[in-house]
């Protein structure tokens, strides 16, 4: 063989060595049976190095942009300075004075509250307010959870330090209206649903099974002020929001009150005429 001829193949695995390199890795995995890597190395084959590292560092990015999530079992939150492990997470939390305790009760609490077992939530949270007594959404959490037992007077204690702290919120405006309805009517209550409307709408808030509670709440406020006009067209809104997630048993029993007491509103205007 001539020197030429030597100089030309060495180019030529100069040249294709990545891919070289990545046939043969491909051909042992294969052999080998692991699966995992005779992915990868055909991928590069096909590829080539430089896109699959541009791919890769594309993946990376956008994980990077991402305010929280979880790969492969790991776990992470984004703040303004970069994404940060949940180990630096726990280590900032004890720095801050908070005890561990807390967080175990409140993610305990938010477990009971998903699972509807309301006695056990509220003792949860009960025992997180103690260590924490200012936090948002322990009080938000209680006056969700006394709105719930019908402590109303409670839930609307609550609600106000939830909105003390953060003034703009939806839920605790929507439970401290739910619970002023149940102690005063709707002479109080009305005012408190359309500040939390105001709030739903520059939030972004969508049609959600919430906002279609918040319509038919609304409704029965305008009935029972006599503006059923007003009560009628609440109710259609309501309807027509629990008729997306009627296959949620929860929007299902409300389509089905919202519809009786729609039924009810046309019929009294029917017989006025």
């Amino acid at each position: 063989m001539g020197k030429f001829a030597i100089q030309r193949i060495w180019k030529f695995i100069q040249t294709y060595r990545d891919r070289i390199i990545s046939g043969l890795l491909l051909m042992f995995s294969l052999f080998r049976q692991l699966q995992a890597v005779a992915i990868i190395s055909g991928v590069v084959l096909i590829i080539g190095i430089s896109r699959f590292k541009e791919f890769i560092e594309n993946v990376l990015k956008k994980i990077e942009e991402s305010k929280e999530g979880s790969l492969w079992g790991t776990s992470w939150k984004k703040t303004e300075q970069g994404v940060l492990p949940q180990e630096e997470l726990i280590k900032m939390e004890k720095r801050s004075g908070v005890l561990p305790e807390f967080y175990t009760y409140s993610e305990q609490g938010n477990i009971f509250l998903q699972q509807g077992d309301i006695k056990k939530a509220k003792e949860m949270f009960e025992k997180a307010e103690i260590i924490e007594p200012g936090n948002f959404n322990v009080q938000v959490a209680l006056g969700l959870i006394y709105n719930i037992l019908k402590e109303n007077k409670k839930s609307v204690d609550y609600s106000k330090k939830a909105l003390e702290i953060k003034p703009d919120s939806f839920i605790p405006r929507f439970n401290l209206a739910i619970a002023t309805n149940h102690l005063f009517g709707y002479i109080k209550s009305l005012p408190e649903y359309l500040r939390a409307e105001k709030i739903a709408e520059r939030l972004g808030i969508g049609e959600t099974i919430v906002t279609g509670k918040l319509n038919l709440f609304l409704g029965h406020d305008y009935r029972d002020s006599g503006e059923r006009k007003e009560a009628l067209l609440r109710y259609e809104k309501a309807q027509r929001i629990f008729e997306i997630y009627k296959s949620i048993p929860e929007a299902s029993f409300w389509l089905n009150d919202t519809k009786s007491e729609k039924r009810k509103v046309e019929l009294r205007m029917t017989s006025q005429k």
